[in-house]
């Protein structure tokens, strides 16, 4: 009797050249002996292919061999890659190019202990996502996710938290390689991926990632714990390995899955959802002669009030199957298949209708905001596209194609019409009772036309009264009584321990300010008063503080007298000031910037509703997002987030608002600006600095704080070195190191440049009791006291150079080398720097401690012949004759070895 026939598998295949046909797959990369066994059932681009353009292939093939191969069809060509765990993302299905354009992607997250393939199949040759759906959703990219959730004989600790991180940053690279970020998605997870899903969701701000990347327009739940699952049989199987912590998370009302059901809320208003429950129990597994069988009492894992969380737009469907056989969905009546054919299509009918009228509504809106293209301030009277920063580079049709949904709904619920926008009733105007204008004593500007009910808002309109304001052309609802049912803007509260470092660092300010010293001109070297006003000019080459006397006489800024602008600047300290934006109301603030300064909730909604308002910029590049973020305005920032305000649109400073709000010292607009989706790495100027490096240079230790809790990149480098780095060189900055460093920062890690340690920093700090502090905090965690830069100097040369006889001490304890020389010509080394600077109690420390006194090349100089002689040492001007001859006689009675 023959040997029975191995089961047939199903294979991935990547890296397949594009142009390759299912015929020459086989033929051409697979074992000639292993060809016939080999069936290719889908042959689509790769996840990262740019539609419309050529790029490598994915395949899934079945391998049915005649006698069992363990690793699978064999290659006769390793470009290509084989595997069988699908881990991360498959693309099953991708519409031809005859079909037309792809309108949505269909994303498919197992469950735990599920394979991205096999999960879904009912049969060894037959997947719904791969053989069914595509005839049902023609224009939709279907893929799976999957990822590592074996139970048993795993070394894995990851718990919902790690899979969900993973999976929200490969779903962004992947959508943002393939230049399809924007376009709108249908989920579809099972058990452990239904949490996944919901979790990405919640997750996508505080992981830095914009909502408005994750447009989701369906759910469908298959067998979703959100609840908890029935973890009694699995406790079991899991007892003692890496994966029970997992399992514990899954457990009924675990706090983990009770925050996620409380934080989910929210998003679940918006989003149609489609939940499947089981209604027939499932095995469990049990141990038979030492190997797992699913042959235990069958227990239902999820019930149905676990399944259903009574979401408004959720729809109930039951399953006639278990826990396990509910994801592998067969094509009939008899299952729920239709009900998922038809969420998907609803999807995918939802996300067409946005195409197809995006277009339109574009064109109206362009109309319409034609008529009042002299709001914007700035010299270039366009706008940016209302979509965000990253799809810039698609092509015109995508361009208009899709309105990505946010993470706060609009206003209305949904965009208004461009034309019949509501008017704006003036009398009773509410305003916040949290947040204040910053200088409340100054009454606002606010000029008015004979019409009561029209705002003059520019000085266009105040020499023109007779024609038609924009107020006045909007007609349509009182937008009080439509604005009355919008539920108020949801701000987080900062963390206790960020108020508190927050209230101490203002202290600290305001007392700097009070022994502020005087400012010296940069260009005549006039003192001028720390407090006073600063001029610059934009045109001009960048100089700090210049006195008026400069300011008036300089050419240049002659000729750009339009662009000559007063800034008042409000120094930390005598060398790094703020750049000040007027709170009050001024003849060049358009419609938006008036509400936004008034603190006018009402018109401020109004207005950010009109893209040209919205992404207006004044003459030094700010937008209404940088305004709010540079006064503090906490509701008026998270409302014009809420209405699609751009994260990354850049000031004069090349300052995105993120940057404005550290900038600022506002710490509770940085945490808003997080929440709503900006982008914490971002880098601005030349230099490649983020905000983290930002705040590190400013001392500010408090947003430091908010910023790593928020995940930036600790050692994140720049061309003026890490965060820990720029804080070294400031004064006052032992918090913000402290801070750097509990959070993890590299304590060794080298600045760019001359690559200058973080301790080399420390002992080159000018104050001897700074220089003190730092030096202690950096030891304190672990800093490499015998680290060079690349001249070959190192901190003991620093503080020998420095005088820093404290500091010096603190890294005698730790037993340097003492008679190391820099890599330069001279050979510089510490007792050197010690005596040429006069330091007569480091040169004794050094003495004492065994360090050699043998004059090296630097003592006579690098064109001097014979052996170096101390008598030859130049020492530094003011260094005393007396101190001189010291120090000499030291030397000389010294040992020289």
């Amino acid at each position: 009797m023959s040997a029975q026939k191995p089961k047939a598998l199903t294979y991935r295949v990547e890296n397949i050249p594009f142009g390759t046909t299912k015929e020459q797959l086989v033929r051409n990369y697979f074992y000639v002996k292993d060809q016939a066994d080999i069936t290719v059932k889908s042959l689509v681009p790769a996840v990262e292919t740019i539609e419309g353009e050529d790029g490598d292939l994915t395949a899934t093939i079945m391998f049915h061999p005649y006698e069992s191969i363990p690793g699978g069809p064999r290659v006769q060509d390793d470009s290509i890659t084989v595997d069988k765990d699908f881990r991360g993302f498959t693309p099953v299905y991708v519409p031809p190019v005859e079909k037309g354009p792809i309108v949505a992607d269909v994303i498919a997250v197992t469950g735990l202990a599920g394979h991205a393939f096999g999960s879904w199949a009912h049969s060894e040759t037959h997947m719904w996502l791969r053989d069914y759906l595509p005839r049902d959703a023609p224009n939709a990219r279907i893929l799976t996710y999957g990822y590592h959730s074996k139970l048993q004989g795993s070394d894995s600790v990851s718990i919902l938290q790690d899979h969900t991180n993973k999976f929200v940053h490969s779903l962004i690279d992947m959508r943002e390689e393939g230049q399809c970020d924007s376009r709108p998605i249908i989920f579809i997870g099972h058990s452990l991926g239904c949490l996944i899903i919901k979790k990405t969701l919640t997750d996508a701000i505080s992981l830095g990632i914009n909502s408005s990347r994750i447009p989701v327009r369906e759910i469908i739940f298959l067998a979703a714990p959100h609840r908890g699952l029935n973890i009694t049989a699995l406790q079991t199987l899991v007892k003692g390995e890496a994966t029970e912590q997992m399992v514990l998370e899954l457990q009924s009302e675990s706090p983990t899955l009770t925050w996620l059901n409380q934080s989910f809320t929210r998003f679940a208003r918006d989003i149609d959802i489609l939940t499947c429950y089981e209604t027939k129990p499932t095995k469990t597994a049990i141990d038979a002669d030492g190997a797992w069988v699913r042959e235990g009492p069958p227990v239902m894992m999820v019930s149905r009030d676990s399944a259903q969380q009574f979401y408004p737009r959720e729809k109930l469907v039951s399953a006639d199957c278990d826990h396990s056989q509910i994801a592998k969905i067969k094509r009939g009546q008899n299952g729920i298949y239709p009900a998922v054919k038809a969420a998907v299509k609803h999807g995918l009918v939802s996300t067409a209708k946005i195409v197809a009228g995006a277009g339109a509504a574009m064109n109206e809106s362009s109309r319409f905001e034609s008529k009042f293209r002299d709001l914007h301030i700035g010299p270039n009277q366009s706008s940016p596209p209302p979509y965000p920063p990253g799809n810039l580079n698609d092509s015109g049709s995508r361009e208009s194609a899709i309105e990505p949904g946010g993470e706060f709904p609009l206003a209305f619920g949904t965009a208004p019409d461009p034309v019949q926008e509501p008017s704006i009733t003036l009398e009773a105007e509410p305003t916040s009772t949290t947040t204040t204008n910053p200088k409340d004593s100054s009454p606002p500007c606010t000029p008015k036309s004979k019409n009561s009910d029209v705002l003059i808002t520019s000085p266009t309109q105040l020499q023109e009264q007779n024609e038609t304001s924009h107020a006045a052309m909007v007609k349509g609802a009182n937008v009080t009584s439509l604005f009355e049912a919008k539920e108020s803007t949801y701000l987080a509260e900062l963390d206790d321990d960020l108020k508190a470092m927050s209230r101490e660092f203002k202290e600290g300010f305001r007392d700097n300010l009070k022994n502020a010293q005087d400012v010296e001109c940069k260009r005549c070297g006039d003192v001028m008063a720390a407090l006073g006003y600063h001029y610059s000019c934009p045109e001009c080459e960048f100089t700090p503080f210049i006195c008026q006397e400069c300011y008036d006489l300089i050419e240049n800024c002659r000729i750009h007298h339009k662009k000559l602008l007063k800034r008042d600047f409000k120094p930390w300290d005598t060398v790094f000031g703020i750049f000040y934006v007027d709170p009050n109301v001024t003849t060049e603030d358009n419609e938006l910037i008036r509400a936004l300064k008034q603190n006018n909730l009402v018109r401020l909604r109004q207005y950010a509703q009109i893209r040209t308002l919205l992404d207006s910029q004044d003459r030094l590049g700010f937008t209404p997002l940088h305004v709010a973020a540079q006064l503090g305005l906490a509701e008026g920032t998270a409302l014009l987030i809420e209405c699609g305000a751009l994260f990354e649109t850049r000031n004069h400073l090349d300052h995105t608002p993120l940057h404005t709000a550290v900038d600022a010292n506002q710490i509770q607009i940085a945490q808003i600006l997080l929440d709503g989706g900006a982008n914490i790495e971002i880098t601005y100027g030349k230099l490649g600095t983020k905000a983290l490096h930002l705040a590190a240079s400013c001392v500010m230790y408090h947003i430091v704080t908010l910023l790593v809790r928020r995940g930036a990149e600790i050692d994140a480098p720049s061309d003026n070195g890490t965060p820990l780095c720029r804080a070294i060189g400031e004064p006052k900055s032992h918090k913000c190191v402290e801070a750097l460093l509990v959070a993890g920062a590299n304590v060794n890690c080298k600045s760019r440049g001359n690559l200058e340690t973080p301790l080399i920093l420390a002992c080159r700090i000018e104050d001897h009791e700074t220089a003190s502090t730092i030096v202690d905090l950096l030891l304190r965690y672990d800093a490499e006291v015998d680290l060079a830069n690349n001249d070959g100097y190192t901190p003991l040369m620093a503080v020998a150079e420095m005088g820093h006889l404290d500091a010096c001490k603190s890294l005698l304890e730790k037993s340097p080398q003492l008679d190391i020389q820099s890599s330069k010509t001279l050979s510089e080394n510490a007792i050197y720097f010690a005596a040429r600077g006069g330091h007569e109690e480091i040169l004794d420390l050094l003495i004492a401690e065994g360090a050699s006194c043998l004059p090296t090349k630097a003592v006579s100089g690098r064109f001097s012949l014979g052996t170096p002689k101390w008598k030859s040492l130049e020492f530094l001007p003011d260094v005393t004759s007396e101190c001189r001859k010291k120090i000499l006689s030291k030397l000389r009675a010294a040992k020289h070895n």
